[in-house]
């Protein structure tokens, strides 16, 4: 499904829902695939052992 969802600059980034796609590295599981496609970085998930959200990209 992320691999579906339009990468238009246009219509990614701040005050969208997603950003720009990120890299995916060879080898990736499809979670880290998933976030990536829709612009995020596996590094910043889960979130935080407080239950604040993670920082915005």
């Amino acid at each position: 499904m992320t691999r579906l969802v339009p990468t238009d600059p246009a219509g990614r980034g701040p005050g969208f829902a997603f950003a720009p796609p990120v890299d995916v590295p060879m080898g990736a599981d499809p979670l880290d695939e998933a976030l990536r496609l829709l612009g995020r970085t596996p590094e910043q998930w889960p979130l935080s052992t407080d239950g604040a959200d993670p920082q915005p990209i």
